[in-house]
């Protein structure tokens, strides 16, 4: 105590303001605060408590050094991405902020080296003109233009699907609609078909199960069946004798086990199990982005939401790299 007050009014340091700085920054990002909490009269009063000899920057300090940290994240993302050698899937969704402010949400997922699912967030990007299908489709290629993709998972939403459908056509990539969301149109459609006969709900679920192979495909697939060796089909077939998993069980832990087994396998089996069966990773990212573009929060540029939700939501990951 006795040196605390002796040294109470000693100027800070460098090497101490940079710690400091680094660390409110990190709060701000971690704990989803706004930028404007540092010109807020309490924080300051509590920073010169806890050192008197420090001037806390202004909030435009704040805001570069935010710029920076995004710059910096993003290359380390990017690198992560490029390295991996699974394919990327992605999810995506439109979202409308307090400060009626809309946005695009992207998150890329993929297997890594562990067989564990490694989830990014690529952008919460402002949107300035009309959410049309060419557009969406657009903003997306803008994004992804230097990953391989394999499929986009999305909910129904008119706007949406049509861009996924553009994206399939131009550079084939699979478009699969959110299941949840498709269930519950279904479900939906059912319940206010009340007067209808019993067997509609039924003929409803049957339609979205069914699927039809036309004799082409099929000369195909008997083509692609003769062509392989005989090593191949018989790991094929032991494959296909597995026992099925359990709900509860994870096939990725299940790879990871039997990966030297059927190495054959083991690489397609990636391409498709980076998939998600829902579009709920971008609708969990709006949920980070509307705490950052709470009401408090609406001074904040479309940019900066961008970057707050960029570095927070993709901390972790960095910490598992």
């Amino acid at each position: 105590m006795t040196d605390y007050v002796l040294r109470k009014n000693a100027p800070c340091t460098p090497q101490q303001a940079a710690v400091l700085i680094d660390g409110i920054l990190n709060m701000l990002v971690t704990d989803m605060r706004p930028l404007s909490m540092v010109e807020d009269q309490g924080f300051r009063t509590m920073i010169n408590i806890l050192n008197p000899g420090y001037t806390l920057p202004a909030r435009t300090h704040f805001t570069k050094l935010m710029e920076r940290k995004y710059q910096k994240t993003f290359q380390e993302v990017k690198s992560a991405i490029k390295a991996t050698n699974s394919r990327i899937g992605l999810t995506t969704d439109v979202w409308t902020s307090v400060a009626t402010e809309a946005y695009l949400g992207i998150t890329c997922h993929y297997i890594g080296d562990d067989w564990n699912m490694k989830s990014i967030c690529l952008t919460t990007m402002p949107l300035e003109h009309r959410h049309t299908a060419s557009n969406i489709a657009e903003w997306l290629e803008e994004v992804v233009a230097r990953f391989e993709i394999i499929a986009i998972v999305h909910d129904n939403g008119a706007n949406i699907v049509a861009a996924a459908n553009i994206l399939e056509e131009k550079h084939g990539w699979s478009s699969i609609r959110c299941t949840g969301h498709t269930l519950q149109l279904v479900i939906n459609s059912s319940l206010k078909n009340t007067t209808a006969e019993h067997t509609t709900p039924v003929s409803l679920l049957n339609s979205l199960l069914e699927f039809e192979t036309s004799s082409e495909e099929e000369n195909r697939k008997e083509e692609a069946e003769d062509d392989l060796n005989s090593q191949v089909r018989n790991k094929v077939l032991t494959y296909f004798g597995e026992k099925s998993l359990a709900k509860e069980e994870n096939p990725l832990h299940w790879w990871k086990t039997n990966e030297d087994r059927y190495p054959t396998l083991a690489r397609p089996a990636e391409s498709y199990l980076c998939i998600p069966g829902t579009s709920t990773p971008s609708e969990r990212l709006f949920s980070a982005a509307g705490n950052i573009a709470s009401k408090k929060r609406a001074s904040l540029s479309p940019e900066h939401v961008d970057m707050l939700t960029f570095l927070h939501c993709n901390a972790k990951f960095l910490q598992s790299e």
